[in-house]
């Protein structure tokens, strides 16, 4: 679940700036290193590669830690409906600083507290980049996950709308008038004529009944629901058959004009 909830935050676009952070983690955070450890005088000759090396496996054993502690905590404390986040993190952040420096600590032959001051410069560096980036990649994809989310919120309440029309018809051998006719018949609750993309509305679609004969010669073309108002410049519909799908608004405007969508083009007009 938590691998399934992280790819779905991950896109070819932030590739570079995780280049970006591979190359200031360990490269950087290397070099500083070094320079901080040349004027030590026990470690004063430690070669670039092993301290690249160091701040390598000191990020690592961090990451790897302060990760497993985040989802330990976030576990013990989550209650039904809510994953705390905040504790986690600080607790998770902690822990994963402490590696890092007990691995740095373990690799030279410094005194605590001298690793302590050797490791301040390239320790804060490498946080404050990660930071960074973390910010770059995980703001926009944040946003976009949000939209994506509206929209499948969004067919999902359009498929819940046909269902309730078909088993209308079914019962009553006639579509309802309305969509406000399904919620008076208790076949929908008010708040499913609401859309996402227009939660201030009270009724987000826009329906029109047609008889039976009227779509069966041409279901997979035939809107009956759509969104009353394009979110983003993209539409949501429902067909006949029950397909549900999001169109660009001059897509849309195409299958308005077909021969079996002129009655639902006009009426949809009309409402606007």
């Amino acid at each position: 679940m938590v691998l399934a909830d992280i790819r779905n935050f991950l896109y070819a676009w932030q590739l570079p700036l995780v280049l970006v952070f591979l190359v200031g983690w360990i490269w950087g955070g290397g070099y500083l290193l070094h320079r901080a450890l040349r004027n030590t005088s026990d470690a004063g000759r430690a070669a670039l590669s092993r301290c690249l090396t160091a701040i390598f496996l000191a990020g690592l054993g961090g990451a790897v830690g302060g990760g497993v502690l985040f989802l330990l905590v976030q576990r013990i404390a989550q209650s039904p409906g809510h994953k705390p986040i905040v504790l986690p993190a600080v607790v998770g952040g902690l822990a994963a600083l402490g590696l890092a420096y007990l691995v740095i600590f373990a690799m030279f032959t410094l005194s605590a507290g001298r690793t302590l001051r050797a490791v301040a410069l390239p320790m804060g560096a490498v946080v404050a980049l990660a930071a960074l980036v973390g910010t770059a990649c995980g703001v926009p994809a944040w946003y976009i996950r949000q939209g994506q989310l509206t929209r499948d919120r969004t067919l999902f309440k359009l498929d819940v709308l046909y269902k309730a029309v078909e088993g209308y018809r079914r019962r009553n051998d006639a579509p309802p008038p309305s969509l406000q006719a399904l919620v008076d018949a208790g076949a929908i609750a008010p708040q499913h004529l609401r859309s996402p993309t227009l939660p201030d509305r009270e009724v987000g679609f826009f329906y029109l009944p047609q008889s039976a004969e009227a779509v069966e010669d041409a279901r997979r073309e035939t809107i009956v629901i759509c969104a009353i108002a394009a979110h983003d410049g993209q539409r949501a519909v429902c067909y006949a058959d029950g397909r549900t799908e999001w169109l660009d608004e001059a897509g849309f405007q195409r299958r308005l004009g077909d021969e079996p969508n002129k009655a639902f083009a006009e009426a949809l007009r009309a409402a606007g």
